[in-house]
């Protein structure tokens, strides 16, 4: 009964004999050691993308250096163009400025010629007036004068004719009849010029 027993125990004992020749080791054991050899596996696509957003950030950074150097740059060129067409701006506005007074001369001086002229004018219309009424006046005295030498020349002919109708004498000319017939002539002669030019004319 006995060995029976014992043969009845016997795997149990066998089993519990290989059960305490087996380590058993706590959960936390084998997560370290399985985290051990996941960890880094599960951080290499971090590690890689990480190295890549620096490298990205580092490229950022490059172009936002070149972005604001450009801007710089850009900045600076145009303040250059914005001085420089400021500047012939002002020179344009001189230009005009100038041009404009230069107009304003020039029309001042045509406006002064005019009057001018128009005054020269006006003044040869007064001379040439003049003229003409002196030479209509002087005509007219020529022909006063004319008329006048041939009314005293007919006069001392018809004087001289009373006179020797009658038969007076003509002693030292007491009369004058010589003296008219002179003066006649002398009238005629001052009037042959201006009767001579107007015939030519």
């Amino acid at each position: 009964m006995e060995r029976q027993a014992d043969a009845g125990q016997t795997p149990y004992r066998f089993a519990d004999t290989n059960n305490s020749g087996r380590r058993t080791y706590p959960v936390i054991i084998h997560v370290a050691v399985l985290s051990t050899f996941l960890i880094p596996i599960a951080f290499l696509p971090y590690i890689a993308a990480r190295r890549q957003i620096v490298s990205l950030r580092r490229k950022v950074n490059m172009l936002e250096k070149d972005i604001q150097l450009f801007k710089g740059s850009v900045t600076t060129a145009a303040s250059h163009q914005a001085s420089i067409a400021n500047v012939e701006l002002s020179r344009l506005r001189e230009t005009g400025l100038h041009a404009m007074n230069r107009t304003s001369e020039l029309q001042g001086q045509i406006s002064r010629q005019e009057a001018d002229r128009a005054a020269t004018d006006e003044e040869m219309r007064t001379g040439l007036r003049q003229l003409l009424d002196e030479t209509q006046h002087s005509r007219t005295q020529t022909a006063t004068l004319r008329a006048l030498g041939m009314t005293l020349a007919d006069i001392a002919a018809f004087m001289q004719e009373v006179e020797l109708n009658f038969g007076l004498g003509q002693r030292n000319d007491q009369r004058g009849i010589e003296r008219m017939r002179l003066l006649a002539l002398r009238m005629q002669s001052l009037s042959q010029p201006e009767d001579h030019t107007t015939q030519v004319g």
